[in-house]
């Protein structure tokens, strides 16, 4: 089993689309639906729409009155330009709940703030298509707002639509200036997999991915991406337009990763009240006020998140009466048909834990218990979710060996956690490919990274522009990176070499060292790695010492900047004799074509003997390494697959050793 993102494992079934693991699709895969309009990114012109309805002081009506109301085609006003220039800074959400008819109502105080180059004359809001806009309000100003919604395309909510609100300003919002706003909306929250189904996913295959729903026995509802239950601004992307929607909801959470939120949940119940509430991926305490249920009175239960930084995640709320059962670093809430197959999970958890504890148990006195929350979905093949240190899943009945390889990602969250997202995702990738090499080898470990290779090399075609017109230069560096092609495998490929780089034992003192609170300098963990470097030791293939230089050319290479991949050729391998009977020093030569330098293993085999250490290329650049063997050379290995290129990762050349004549 696996746990990957459902809209990519959909996207296999429909168009051929990679899982989340890379979070790109296919250049291959033609689009099933054609883009909108408003799909660029490069100031396109504006959108077109149809005004469901409009709401001013005078215009407030019911959700009946909505759904009755009838307009006729507008152009709407708004530019994606606009879309992309608001950012969300602070969201105060107090949402109810009537599960028994999928309603919802929502209050919402947020803040937004223009980060365009140009002043904002419109402020643009959207829904899903089933929420409606009942009242908007200024902060500043006690008249409501004026405003028209229309509706308009876009994948990132399960419906294919959202409801955009056109907010009248009074004036325009310049460049870095934030404004206030009181807003109410409602509408209903069913299972929904109309995006899907319009692309040709199977209709239950899609209703197992697109799983969100306020219903009486399960609340499951993820947020922008999945469901646009909460107000957003984005620029309309549609599954069929390759990967753009992935890219938009990962720089959309990137953008708005220092929000502040909090989040009043209460919902209404008839049955079983919920006794476990997760809200934006954190287990809060949920209570519950009895009602009457002979008199059709329902109770309410009610759960709140204090206002935290929302991170790089999406809001969502979860409410669900489940059994809980706890061990090794878990706490799993499951139905009671599931309850019998939980015990696989804590064995699972049991076997890695070891692993996990070797590279990452916080030498931080003040380090919270680890602990990974398992919310067991309503259906068992609804396809996987995971956010900060939460994981839903429909539990299977699988054994504990089936489990332990996705067990070794999830149950990282648990032991690390970062704000930034190649730190956050890529230490969990590299821990469940550590567990593949402990429980096969180093081969079958980098042949499980080698099949994301090729989706990271189309990402970062060397030198060439990307398909968004924009130079290799511009794109962003592995610490703003918010497509997971990068912030997992790339970051996974970098920990990897850095392991190759510095040795086991100061890479596992970094990673239990690191300290989130302090992670506030983008050079924060580069520090922390050469602080380990004076007491670890080095990597057994490694000769020499590895400097704080090294270090900082590597992370310069790796993580600040992002010129693409290496491209290494072996040009030659000269080999001489040696003083010493038997000894020969070889002179290897490596060309980089690629537009990033790289620090790769060399080494030189004789039919008795091999040795190897490191040699730096640079990019658009050509080194010599000189290695001293003894016995007679036979072969030469570059790269050990490691160091992810833009064609194969190892390279190898045999060496002809010809004894030179005497006289």
């Amino acid at each position: 089993m696996t746990f990957r993102c459902s809209l990519c494992v959909l996207l296999l079934i429909s168009t051929s689309a990679v899982a989340q693991q890379t979070g790109t699709s296919p250049a291959s895969a033609p689009p099933a639906i054609a883009p909108p309009a408003t799909a660029s990114t490069q100031a396109p012109p504006a959108s077109h729409g149809k005004v469901v309805f409009s709401r001013s002081s005078e215009n407030v009506g019911t959700a009946e009155d909505k759904a009755g109301q009838h307009a006729s085609d507008v152009v709407s006003t708004v530019t994606d330009a606009d879309r992309a220039a608001v950012t969300f800074t602070r969201y105060a959400l107090d949402v109810r709940l009537r599960p028994d008819s999928h309603a919802i109502s929502a209050r919402a105080r947020f803040s937004v703030r223009n980060d365009g180059r140009q002043p904002l004359k419109q402020l643009p809001l959207q829904l899903s298509s089933t929420l409606a806009w009942d009242h908007i309000r200024l902060i500043s100003d006690p008249e409501p707002a004026r405003f028209a919604q229309t509706t308009i395309p876009s994948d990132s909510d399960h419906t294919g639509q959202l409801h955009e609100a056109e907010v009248e300003l009074p004036q325009p919002l310049a460049p870095g200036a934030s404004l206030d706003l009181d807003v109410l909306y409602s509408g209903s929250l069913a299972q929904d997999a109309t995006r899907l189904q319009q692309i040709g996913t199977p209709g239950d295959a899609a209703l197992r991915s697109d799983w969100d729903q306020v219903s009486s026995s399960f609340v499951g509802i993820r947020g922008f991406g999945n469901v646009v239950w909460y107000p957003v601004a984005s620029i309309p992307v549609r599954l069929g337009d390759g990967d753009r929607l992935f890219a938009q909801v990962g720089q959309t959470k990137l953008r708005q990763s220092s929000a502040l939120v909090s989040l009043t949940v209460s919902s209404e119940t008839l049955g079983d009240p919920p006794n476990v509430a997760i809200l934006d991926g954190t287990v809060v305490p949920v209570s519950f006020t009895p009602g009457d249920p002979t008199a059709h009175v329902p109770g309410l239960a009610r759960a709140s998140l204090a206002e935290a930084p929302l991170g790089f995640q999406t809001l969502s709320i979860f409410l669900a009466n489940r059994q809980k059962r706890s061990g090794n670093a878990l706490d799993i809430y499951a139905r009671e048909a599931d309850e019998h197959d939980t015990q696989p999970y804590l064995a699972a958890g049991s076997m890695v834990t070891p692993l996990l504890r070797t590279w990452l148990e916080s030498s931080l006195p003040d380090r919270p218990k680890p602990s990974l929350a398992i919310l067991d979905l309503a259906n068992p093949e609804d396809a996987p979710f995971e956010e900060r240190q939460t994981l839903y899943t429909g539990i299977q009945p699988l054994t504990a060996e089936q489990l332990t390889a996705p067990m070794s990602h999830s149950l990282s969250h648990a032991y690390f956690q970062s704000p930034r997202p190649w730190l956050n995702e890529g230490v969990a990738h590299f821990m469940a490919s550590l567990w593949t090499e402990q429980t096969k080898d180093r081969d079958a470990a980098l042949a499980q990274l080698d099949e994301q290779r090729s989706a990271l090399s189309l990402a970062e075609p060397g030198d060439g522009a990307t398909d968004l017109g924009a130079s290799v230069s511009d794109r962003p560096s592995l610490l703003n990176a918010s497509e997971a092609i990068f912030y997992r495998t790339k970051a996974t490929y970098l920990f990897w070499m850095l392991r190759s780089l510095v040795g086991d034992a100061a890479l596992q003192a970094t990673l239990k060292a690191y300290d989130a609170k302090l992670d506030t300098h983008d050079d924060y963990f580069e520090q922390l790695v050469n602080a380990q470097l004076a007491t670890s030791p080095l990597p057994p293939s490694t000769t020499g010492s590895v400097t704080a230089k090294d270090v900082h050319q590597f992370f310069e290479d790796w993580v600040y900047t992002d010129h693409g991949l290496p491209d290494l050729t072996i040009t030659g391998a000269f080999p001489s004799g040696a003083s010493g009977e038997g000894s020969y020093l070889i002179a290897v030569e490596v060309t980089n074509s690629g537009g990033s330098g790289a620090n790769v293993p060399v080494t030189v085999t004789s039919v008795s003997n091999s040795v190897t250490e490191r040699m730096y290329v640079p990019a658009h650049g050509r080194a010599t390494h000189r290695i001293l063997l003894q016995g007679e050379p036979t072969e030469v290995q570059v790269n050990d697959g490691v160091v992810p290129e833009t064609t194969a990762s190892i390279h190898v050349q045999q060496i002809h050793y010809t004894q030179p004549v005497k006289h």
